[in-house]
């Protein structure tokens, strides 16, 4: 949670997709530290947002502010689209509380 408050706290709009490829690089690095790696490693796009999803994102990451990492951090920056920056991070937020492995 703390790396998530440090891409909040040094996210610029210019900057959009760096902040979004961390946003996705930090799921998945609590991904293969919860769940088996060969489960994990191996997803991207929709597949990973489908991941996320099951594992507590509610459809979030396919139909809400998450949907914005399939693509988004590979767009050339000012092609991102609209980005809910704080309910993504909120979202993020919630689904690494939920699957951290230093859970209660």
């Amino acid at each position: 949670l703390a790396t998530l408050e440090e891409l909040r706290h040094n996210f610029r709009d210019d900057q959009l997709p760096q902040f979004l490829a961390g946003v996705s690089i930090l799921l998945r690095r609590v991904a293969i530290m919860t769940y088996p790696r060969q489960q994990v490693a191996a997803l991207t796009g929709s597949d990973w947002l489908r991941f996320l999803d099951l594992h507590g994102g509610n459809g979030e990451y396919t139909n809400g502010a998450g949907r914005v990492l399939a693509a988004g951090p590979y767009s050339p920056p000012g092609e991102t689209g609209q980005v809910d920056v704080d309910a993504l991070l909120s979202l993020t937020r919630k689904w690494i509380r939920q699957n951290s492995v230093s859970r209660p």
